[in-house]
């Protein structure tokens, strides 16, 4: 039987661990997380909310949705994301929506008067650009079928 020795099992896990590009604990920057989509085939637009936080404004499966970044320290670092979607002219009934938080995981959906809109909060401290790249692509798949499920 032959045993690694943990040297060599350092040297081949580097290439790998490499990849993942790991974020400060702090968090994610708005630049770094738009270099990300734009890297992934995404647009990827940074401005700020009303209250100066950040926001990125993309889109996917035919849907344009906004990442706002929340918990951000002063050099720019934030500590969560909140990506979302609304559709303001959908005449959706509140017990659908209500069915979809019922049966569905991950993605929030909430109603007001007519509008309906699609949530998700992603924590970004200890982070990487590998997990940023399956919470970016799985908000495409989520949002599909939300889409699909609310007949948008």
């Amino acid at each position: 039987m032959r045993t690694t020795t943990p040297l060599l099992a350092l040297l081949l896990a580097a290439p790998f661990s490499a990849l993942a590009a790991p974020y400060p604990a702090e968090g994610v920057t708005a630049q770094e997380l738009a270099d990300l989509l734009r890297s992934e085939g995404y647009q990827a637009v940074v401005t700020t909310t009303n209250n100066g936080s950040p926001k990125i404004n993309s889109g996917a499966s035919g849907v344009n949705f906004s990442i706002v970044l929340h918990g951000c320290n002063p050099s720019g670092r934030c500590a969560d994301l909140e990506i979302n979607a609304g559709w303001t002219n959908s005449d959706i009934p509140l017990e659908k929506v209500n069915q979809w938080n019922t049966e569905k995981r991950y993605l929030q959906a909430s109603w007001a008067q007519g509008k309906v809109y699609a949530e998700w909060d992603v924590i970004a401290r200890h982070s990487s650009s590998e997990q940023m790249t399956v919470v970016i692509a799985r908000w495409g798949s989520l949002i599909g079928e939300f889409r699909k499920f609310m007949n948008l």
